[in-house]
């Protein structure tokens, strides 16, 4: 709500939730999903965020409500994965922004278009495949074998 009201207008107010991801939430940082009838559902890794420093959960936070702004507003964006100029443009105006914000790390936001966990995405890819076709070594969170999609060869 404090986010919602200081940097999008209230926009979200009764049309997005916030909540903690499952255990099994280990790829991503934040998830923001459209649901017509409901609005925007935003999910935060806990397996990912449990260990990070505050300031990281932030802006995890605000990259997902970027997307929820847009979505609820229906700006296209012509990123497959919106990231594209509607989102850069939110968020290089609230990695800018100068209003008071008592929750503003120190540094200011650093929102991005990709996060930076990648050694805790690995930490929790513990099962280790080796593709039968391409005999590349395949590294998951979940165990299951190789799909085609993951064979290079």
């Amino acid at each position: 709500m404090y986010y919602n009201d200081l940097y999008f207008n209230g926009v979200l107010s009764g049309n997005t939730t916030v909540e903690w991801s499952s255990s099994r939430m280990t790829l991503c940082g934040g998830t923001c999903k459209y649901h017509p009838l409901s609005g925007c559902q935003i999910k935060l890794s806990e397996p990912l965020l449990k260990l990070r420093p505050v300031r990281d959960l932030k802006m995890v936070l605000l990259h997902e409500m970027i997307h929820a702004h847009n979505m609820t507003l229906r700006i296209r964006d012509p990123d497959p994965g919106g990231h594209g100029p509607p989102f850069v443009d939110l968020m290089n105006k609230i990695n800018k922004s100068t209003i008071p914000d008592p929750q503003r790390p120190p540094g200011g936001y650093r929102i991005t278009t990709t996060h930076s966990m990648h050694g805790e995405v690995d930490n929790y890819r513990t099962h280790w495949w080796e593709c039968e076709r391409c005999k590349k070594v395949i590294k998951r969170s979940m165990n299951r074998p190789p799909q085609e999609a993951d064979c290079i060869g």
